[in-house]
């Protein structure tokens, strides 16, 4: 593993994170702002068949050790190809206004590894309960996310748009006869009613997160 190019902050709830190379693997320092699932990306070389695996030791700020977690497998390996860049368009910014937002990314070559793709607005939250510089839908029902692109394939045994947060999206990706979700290459964007806030969150970023599992109720899609 390695800092490379820097820490990547991965939950909307924490800052981007200061990384630093150590003897045995990297050191990341991060602000926590309350209880909950936080994650950090590093870059790391991993072998093909996913052999190996990494230990996980939280600390405070004065170095001691308060959790632990060692010998977490690496499983397989999988290859997401999909561009880093997105879109992220609104019509109106005003703060309190509902505006129309559009939000996307492109897939680079055709893929069978998404089940679902999750949309998680920049929130800011006090004790799990999110404040005043929340983003939130306004959603009432499927027919309000327009799927801009026909070829993504929405869910049709059950409802593509899971509207069980305010504070994200979750869209169901339809099966073909094989039982493979499949991704075209091209550029895929939703559009959908969102309550802009009336103070901006500190960490301002969207997220979409390309989502393999569905099903565990573990994973960060379910």
């Amino acid at each position: 593993v390695s800092c490379q190019d820097g820490a990547l902050a991965l939950s909307p709830s924490i800052e981007p994170s200061n990384c630093t190379d150590i003897a045995d693997g990297v050191s990341v320092s991060h602000p926590v702002a309350h209880a909950g699932s936080h994650s950090v990306g590093v870059w790391a070389m991993l072998p093909e068949d996913g052999a190996g695996d990494f230990s996980v030791v939280v600390k405070d700020g004065f170095g001691e050790v308060l959790d632990a977690r060692y010998d977490i497998p690496v499983g397989a390996v999988r290859r997401f190809p999909v561009a880093g860049t997105g879109l992220l368009q609104a019509d109106v910014t005003s703060a309190g206004a509902v505006t129309l937002v559009t939000v996307g990314f492109t897939v680079t070559q055709r893929t069978t590894l998404v089940q679902a793709v999750r949309i998680v607005f920049p929130r800011t939250e006090e004790n799990g309960v999110a404040d005043k510089t929340a983003y939130e839908h306004r959603i009432d029902r499927q027919a309000d996310v327009q799927n801009l692109n026909r070829n993504f394939p929405t869910a049709l045994l059950s409802p593509w748009v899971d509207l069980q947060s305010p504070s994200s999206l979750k869209l169901l990706v339809d099966s073909n006869e094989d039982g493979e979700t499949v991704l075209v290459e091209g550029e895929y964007a939703f559009r959908f009613p969102v309550a802009i806030p009336y103070v901006p969150p500190v960490i301002n970023v969207w997220f979409i997160v390309l989502c393999a599992e569905v099903n565990r109720p573990e994973a960060e899609c379910a």
